[in-house]
Formats: structure tokens, C-alpha cells, sequence
């Protein structure tokens, strides 16, 4: 496929996903007004996010079997067109049934669409790494963040204008993946059985995650769901605090969160920003409260509160993913099936008891929530490192000190510039040389890293005879299960531990701009970190 037209289909996706994630959001500024139109209750009301979350966690079980049946591409023009259709539909509707029946349809072809956009980003790009992954975060984060937005500006003359908006940018999009997106191949070799996820949920680190995503979405949506009845705004007013809600949670899971990852345990990250949201929905329920009632806190409550769940909401879906042995489309199927099923139940749940019980009894008890959420994720232990020596050391007969120079092996060809320079410029009477190779528990790719177990054997055999014969004490060490977040700080402690008198590694010049900015590189990282002297060899732009 050619460059433009591989470009012009990734643009069709990444623009539709756009469109698919406003529908998250959407109905937020119109709640109130739908509830007015329709003569409904707010308990009614929240029925169109449990319909729509409830079909939405059900279909992540066949999700995956749909799209190594009938094909990617297919996939999600079949989840864009429902959406397009039940959206049309929701925006006709007469009553509150009527309405929560096609945001069911909605949630069906939702969960078609979003699940296979990824795949099929990654798909068209041809390659594994960060690009890919960043399309699609900025497609969420656009998508979330301008749902309330148009929600609110065409929600103004009618709550039934969102709808056929979304309706019409939604059919653009299927045309366009229809007519720039090339036809993808069936897997049937990756077909596996409807109760592959549940067998998943066996493994205790995911069901451990899956539990707490499950009871922290109900803080997520006694923001989303319930709040707006709260505020007592008017349309353009709650589209616009849902607006910089969406904006925040946008920022911190693109920008933010890789930051954080880089100097803090996930899950010591999940554990404290899911503190801080206890203590929001205690501060919401406070000023929630006729007694005390007062929108400005509740705007910056529910404002600082999409910073909070940028962050964690990413955290979750990597570490459901990234600590399962097996499949990663299984561990995602079954990590967001139990999710959704609690952003099914919770709308309901919250709202029905603000509305015969009172505000501040909801956010108390998506308070309650949060604090099982932050037992349960505590008790999730992570993979540890294990290092092995897939290959006998070669050692030289010049004696050498024991502190070791690591020089870090990715697999690729940048690793002859590593060996090269230890092969001019390092003495094997003061320098005892360990190759590292680290191996990534299924991840996104990073600098001086690979995401599977090294297979050029038969180059690291030729790298250590080559440094051997130069007279070098030279060994090689692999450290497996590794989640990408952890790799740098992995890198410090192995050289911590053998008292490394330096680190060689090569840097990668392709990084983009923003993960630079970001300190998103492994190798900066290592550089700023390490207690060791640090070595980087510019890969410059060659190719690899």
C-alpha cells in the first residue's frame, strides 16, 4: 500500500474513533433536557447509560471472534454503521423507552467499533510501536473532550440534534473507512472460544484489576451520569464544564501519565489518585447538599476529577493487558467486560439514591467505592523480573575486575555500534563487558528495548566471540517480564546490583518531539536516573 493512501485510511479511523468516543460524553448537557422532554425521571434518564455500557461490556466477549471472522475492516464498518443507525434512531425517539432501546443498539455497535480501531490502526501503520498507540489515545481524547461540547452546542435548539449530528459524522466515517481503508484478511489461525475470557479472569492479577476497574467506575460515573442533575445549569453551561472535564482527562492520559509512569509504580499511581477522588466525592457531597449548596466547587471537583481519570483509566487498561501470560485481545475482552458491566450498574445505582435520598449520599458512597477500589488494586503483585544467561560466558585469560561494563542489546543492528565502540575504545585488563537484553511483557515498544525474547542467537554468539577474541571477560544476560513502564528503572537496579562501573546503550534519534519533551525515553530516563556513569551512543538516522 502506498504511503498516501496508507495515510489518507489511517486518517479515515482515526477520524471516525473521533466520532465514536463523542458518544461517551455526548448526552451529558442534554440529560437534564431529555428528562424535561421526555416528562422522565433522572432514574430514567440514567437508564441510557446502563443500556448502553451494559450491551457495550456484554459485546467485549465476541468482539474479537467477530473480527477474526468476518474480517477488521468489516468489523468496523459494521459497529459504525449500527452506531450511525441506532443514533439516528435515538434522536426520533418519542419516549424514555424508546430512547434507552437504541442507546442499547448504540452500545452494540460502539463496542464493535472501539474494540477493533486499535488493531486496525495498527494494522494499516505496519508497525507495533508508540505512533500507532498515540492516533488512537488522540482520537479518545479529542472524542471525550468534544462530545459535551457539540452535545451542548446543538443540544440548544433541541435534545434531539446531537443525535442526528452524530448520526451524520458517523455515516462520513463509515464512507470513508468504506471507500481509503484496503480490505483486511480473516484470521482464522487467532479464532478462540466465548469463554476464553472468563478463563482469563482465572488468573488472579487480572481479576484483581478487573474488580477494582469495576468499582471505580462508579466514581466515574457519578461524575458522568449523575452530576449534570446536580449543577442546575443550563445546557451550554454543563456542556462547557463537561468540555474541560473531557479536556483534562485528555490531557493527563496522553501527556501526563507516560511522565508519571517513568518515576512511580502504576499502581501506586491508581492508589493515589483514587485517594484523591474519595476525597472530591466527599467534598461533592458536601456542597451537593441543599444546606451547603454551591456549583462553584462542584464545577472544579468535577473538572479535577477528568485529570484523575485520564490517568487512571489509562493505568487500568495497561496493567489488565500487560500482566496477562497469554492473548492480549483475551485479557482486554475480560478486563472490559467486568469494567462495563460496573459502568452499567453504577448510573442506575447513583442516581436512584440521589434522587430519593439525596446528593450527598451518592457521592458518599462512590466515595465507599473508591476506597474498595484502592484494597483490592493493593493486592495486585506485578511480574518480577527474572534474569537469566541464555548463552555460557566466554571469558579471556587476562584476570579482570569485578565491576562490569552492561552495554544494553535491543536485537537490532544498532547493537554493532555498542559492541564496536566497547571493541575500540574499552581495555580488557580493566573492563569486564555484560550484554543485557530485556524482554518486554507484551508492550509498547521502547528505546533500547525489544517486546519479545531476543531470536538472533546466532548475532549475540558472533557479538560475544567477537569481544572474546579481543580479549574482553564477556558474558550475556537476559531479564524477562518486564512491563514497559518499569524498563528503565529495571535497567538501574540490575546495574545497582552488580555495582556497574558503566552503562553503554544506543540512542534512538527517531523519538518524536513530544517524547522527548516528556521524558518519555527509556534512554533519558536511564541518563537522569542511573547511579553509574551512562554512555549514549547516537544511532543518528540510519535505518535499522
Amino acid at each position: 500500500m502506498a504511503m498516501t493512501q496508507s495515510r489518507a485510511a489511517i486518517n479515515a479511523v482515526v477520524f471516525a474513533s473521533t466520532v465514536g468516543f463523542m458518544g461517551i460524553g455526548l448526552v451529558d448537557p442534554i440529560l437534564v433536557a431529555i428528562a424535561d422532554g421526555l416528562n422522565a425521571t433522572p432514574s430514567e434518564v440514567s437508564l441510557l447509560f446502563t443500556s448502553y455500557f451494559l450491551i457495550t461490556a456484554v459485546m467485549m466477549l465476541i468482539t474479537d471472534i467477530a473480527a477474526t471472522r468476518i474480517g477488521l475492516k468489516n468489523t468496523i464498518m459494521l459497529g459504525a454503521f449500527v452506531v450511525a443507525l441506532f443514533a439516528l434512531g435515538s434522536g426520533n425517539s418519542n419516549t424514555v423507552g424508546q430512547l434507552v432501546g437504541y442507546r442499547s443498539g448504540w452500545g452494540l455497535g460502539n463496542a464493535l467499533f472501539v474494540a477493533t480501531a486499535l488493531t486496525l490502526i495498527v494494522t494499516l501503520s505496519q508497525k507495533k510501536g508508540k505512533e500507532s498507540v498515540r492516533l488512537y489515545e488522540a482520537a479518545l481524547g479529542v472524542g471525550i473532550a468534544i462530545g459535551p461540547l457539540v452535545g451542548a452546542l446543538l443540544g440548544q435548539g433541541s435534545w434531539r440534534y446531537p443525535f442526528w449530528g452524530t448520526a451524520l459524522l458517523m455515516l462520513i466515517g463509515f464512507v470513508s473507512i468504506a471507500y481509503f481503508v484496503p480490505a483486511t484478511p480473516v484470521q482464522r489461525q487467532q479464532r478462540h472460544s466465548l469463554a476464553a475470557p472468563f478463563q482469563a479472569l482465572k488468573q488472579p492479577k487480572l481479576r484483581l484489576i478487573s474488580l477494582s476497574a469495576f468499582f471505580y467506575n462508579f466514581v466515574f460515573f457519578a461524575i458522568l451520569a449523575y452530576s449534570p442533575f446536580v449543577l442546575q445549569l443550563g445546557v451550554l453551561e454543563i456542556g462547557a464544564v463537561f468540555f474541560g472535564w473531557g479536556l483534562a482527562l485528555a490531557i493527563t492520559s496522553t501527556l501526563i501519565t507516560p511522565r508519571w509512569q517513568s518515576r512511580l509504580h502504576p499502581v501506586s499511581i491508581i492508589i493515589r489518585c483514587q485517594w484523591v477522588l474519595v476525597v472530591l466525592m466527599l467534598i461533592m457531597g458536601y456542597f451537593a447538599a441543599p444546606a451547603h449548596f454551591d456549583k462553584t466547587p462542584l464545577v472544579i471537583a468535577i473538572i479535577v476529577s477528568g485529570a484523575l481519570f485520564g490517568v487512571v483509566n489509562t493505568l487500568f487498561t495497561e496493567l489488565a493487558i500487560e500482566t496477562h501470560p497469554t492473548s492480549t485481545s483475551i485479557a482486554s475482552a475480560a478486563y472490559n467486560f467486568v469494567r462495563w458491566l460496573g459502568g452499567a450498574i453504577a448510573p442506575i445505582l447513583i442516581t436512584h439514591i440521589g434522587e430519593h435520598y439525596g446528593s450527598a449520599y451518592s457521592f458518599s458512597l462512590a466515595a465507599v467505592f473508591a476506597l474498595i477500589a484502592c484494597a483490592i488494586i493493593s493486592r495486585a503483585k506485578l511480574p518480577k523480573p527474572q534474569i537469566s544467561h541464555p548463552l555460557p560466558p566466554l571469558r579471556a585469560t587476562v584476570a579482570a575486575p569485578r565491576r562490569p561494563v552492561m552495554i544494553l542489546m535491543d536485537g537490532s543492528p544498532s547493537d554493532t555500534l555498542a559492541v564496536d565502540y566497547a571493541h575500540q575504545f574499552l581495555q580488557p585488563q580493566n573492563h569486564r563487558l555484560l550484554l543485557v537484553t530485556v524482554n518486554v511483557v507484551e508492550g509498547v515498544e521502547g528505546e533500547g528495548v525489544r517486546e519479545t525474547p531476543v531470536q538472533e542467537m546466532g548475532q549475540l554468539k558472533h557479538y560475544l566471540q567477537k569481544l572474546s577474541e579481543r580479549g574482553f571477560d564477556v558474558m550475556s544476560e537476559a531479564i524477562s517480564d518486564v512491563l514497559p513502564m518499569q524498563v528503565a528503572k529495571t535497567i538501574i537496579r540490575r546495574g545497582e546490583a552488580l555495582d556497574a562501573q558503566l552503562l553503554v546503550m544506543v540512542k534512538h534519534s527517531h523519538a518524536s518531539f513530544i517524547q522527548r519533551a516528556l521524558s518519555f525515553s527509556v534512554t533519558q530516563e536511564v541518563t537522569e536516573q542511573a547511579r553509574c556513569p551512562v554512555l549514549v551512543i547516537p544511532k543518528g538516522d540510519q535505518s535499522s
